[in-house]
């Protein structure tokens, strides 16, 4: 599956110091994970905090949205 992010997320990635790693965890290992309108919002616990990685999905590839400490 293709795993696809806009400038906006490398952004936050930057800013917040989120891992690639710890993004794709919380996306294929979510501790918590709810649907709202068409977009996952994907919760994990991980050493630092929870982070929590908002996303859309097809069949054939995942779009990141955005994505934040809690």
């Amino acid at each position: 599956m293709r795993i696809e992010y806009s400038s906006h997320v490398q952004e936050k990635m930057q800013s917040r110091a989120v891992l690639l790693v710890e993004l794709l965890d919380t996306v294929f290992l979510p501790d918590i994970i709810r649907k709202r309108k068409g977009q996952y919002f994907a919760q994990r616990k991980l050493e630092r905090g929870t982070l929590r990685v908002v996303y859309e999905a097809s069949t054939t590839h995942i779009k990141v949205i955005t994505l934040y400490w809690m």
